[in-house]
């Protein structure tokens, strides 16, 4: 079997490094830019950074240089506010200040060693602090490398190196594991932080080598997860639950289930943090599918109250009100759901989105749509939405839904949008335009003008859309899909939809939710509203839920 380092695939996934202009931070900054992620680099000599932005560019690498001095306050906050407004979140955060001031490592005593060190920590620890402490772990695959390093330095004396990276580093994972014990620490809940372990360069990959589970485990509950020995002799092997949150591809979770399976004691609690993927196929990697069940916990975690609860086909119902008793100790709103792609508010997302789409191609525009749903009561709308979450990630869904459902239709204005590079706010672009620094969402003349070439194409004569019809369409797009949950058993009562739009997707909380508000409409207007749009353009996208018909033939509601 392959370890998880040897499917490790880092495109669209982004990196601050400091001291990146030469020595350990310009050779991680490659590492990392080889291996597909966009980099912000940065240094104290900005002359020297620009050589570095340079020659990484010149091999093809996606970077952005800032200059700063992580020993100054005010250039930490300008350095993680600029990487923040370029890459719209930070996946990969790897300190490196300080590592490189060129002497040997045996000229310098201890106190110049205490100064590098304690500047090493603090800033990654300053920075962490300023972009936010869960924007620094990844929304989409769970994963953070979080490195302090003054191995640049080290280097020179080899017989030092393992205790200064051990040293300074210890001090890193101390302060950054703080962090995360203090969202459910305050429950009385003690925190095993997991990361996996990837470094891509022999040189870093046998530096950070030296920091095993056997030496951190004695000062900071961290281990790392790399090979497929590394778990074992890891604290996590004593946990009662263990959480995965890998990112969203069924190989790596097929391997990390089944070492967990290998080594985790009897009874504990295998959890997967999956937003869309079969936990029924992740169970399936395990000889114990019992104690299989998804946590999806919504982004970011210390902010939303949401958590899906997934039960698989074989989890045990100990296995789930343990899950549950936990929610309610942490303080989320748990929503029990069966397992289907998307589950609950994904699924009905989706569809969601898709009449946006259509909406484009028959003659609305993003700024329309958005303005006419937030003044319904949306906290955002489905173009702001997906620009801040990344377009890249639902272009990768419409592709595996084109392979594997290919006769599920999409506006194409969202491949082509894509297709220009225009990702989001992580690029500067999306539906929208950026200004550098900046999260106000600006019309963009570019696009507009290629949502109506395309209409054009499809042979389409645009019209004017109300404001109206654009809120009827998004809104009963979800209703006519949760009723469809519903039937399938996939959520246990239309309460609950409501609760997973009201907690997790800003669903306007004085209309009741998705399924509240269709009750209050009245499911006979809903039914015809539905009839009505499926004489219109791409009508094969609204068929009746079959419970809608049979509630307003038996004069009943989703609530009654």
């Amino acid at each position: 079997m392959r370890s998880v380092r040897e499917l490790f695939d880092l495109t669209g996934k982004t990196a601050l490094i400091t001291g990146a202009s030469r020595g350990l931070g310009l050779q991680m900054a490659q590492a990392l830019g080889e291996q597909g992620a966009r980099l912000v680099l940065s240094a104290r000599k900005a002359d020297e950074l620009m050589l570095a932005q340079a020659q990484l560019q010149t091999r093809g690498i996606e970077c952005s240089a800032i200059a700063a001095d992580v020993g100054r306050d005010e250039d930490i906050a300008r350095m993680a506010d600029a990487a923040m407004a370029a890459l719209g979140h930070i996946d990969i955060l790897v300190n490196n200040a300080g590592a490189t001031w060129g002497a040997p490592a045996e000229d310098y005593p201890t106190e110049a060693w205490d100064k590098v060190m304690n500047l090493n920590v603090r800033g990654l620890f300053l920075l962490t602090q300023r972009v936010g402490r869960l924007s620094m772990i990844p929304r989409r695959h769970g994963r953070i490398i979080n490195v302090a390093s003054i191995a640049g330095l080290a280097g020179n004396a080899p017989g030092s190196m393992k205790t200064l990276a051990y040293n300074t580093s210890k001090g890193a994972v101390v302060n950054f594991t703080r962090t995360l014990a203090g969202e459910w620490g305050e429950y009385g809940i003690t925190v095993n932080a997991l990361a996996p372990g990837f470094f891509p360069t022999r040189m870093t990959r046998g530096l950070l080598g030296h920091l095993g589970a056997d030496h951190l485990s004695a000062h900071a509950p961290l281990q790392r997860l790399g090979d497929e020995e590394d778990l074992k002799g890891a604290t996590v092997l004593f946990a009662d639950l263990v959480i995965e949150a890998v990112f969203e591809d069924m190989a790596v979770k097929e391997i990390v289930f089944h070492q967990l399976d290998e080594v985790m004691k009897p009874g504990a609690i295998l959890a997967s943090n999956t937003s869309t993927l079969d936990v029924n196929r992740i169970a399936a990697f395990t000889k114990r599918p019992q104690d299989v069940v998804g946590m999806h916990f919504f982004s970011p975690a210390n902010v939303m109250r949401l958590l899906e609860v997934v039960r698989g086909a074989h989890t045990g119902k100990d296995v789930l009100a343990t899950v549950m008793q936990l929610a309610r100790k942490i303080q989320k709103m748990a929503v029990v759901a069966g397992v289907c792609d998307g589950f609950i508010g994904n699924r009905m997302i989706e569809q969601y989105s898709r009449q946006a789409g259509f909406l484009l191609d028959e003659g609305a525009l993003p700024a329309q749509v958005d303005r006419a749903i937030e003044q319904f009561g949306f906290a955002m709308g489905p173009f702001r939405m997906i620009d801040m979450a990344g377009n890249d990630i639902a272009w990768a869904i419409r592709k595996r839904r084109y392979l594997e459902q290919p006769e599920f239709t999409y506006s194409r204005t969202g491949d082509l949008l894509c297709e220009m590079g225009r990702f989001g706010q992580k690029t500067g672009a999306g539906w929208y335009d950026y200004k550098p620094g900046e999260r106000a969402a600006l019309p963009s003349p570019l696009v507009n003008d290629m949502i109506v070439r395309h209409s054009k194409a499809l042979g389409l004569k645009r019209r004017s859309i109300s404001d109206e019809e654009i809120v009827e369409r998004l809104v009963f797009a979800m209703v006519n899909e949760g009723a469809l949950i519903l039937e399938e058993g996939i959520a246990s009562k239309a309460s609950d939809i409501d609760m997973v739009y009201l907690s997790g997707y800003g669903f306007p909380r004085y209309r009741g939710g998705p399924m509240w508000y269709a009750d209050e409409v009245g499911l006979y207007n809903v039914m015809q509203a539905i009839h009505r749009y499926a004489k219109g353009y791409q009508g094969k996208a609204w068929v009746v839920a079959p419970l809608i018909r049979k509630l307003v033939d038996a004069g009943k509601t989703f609530n009654a």
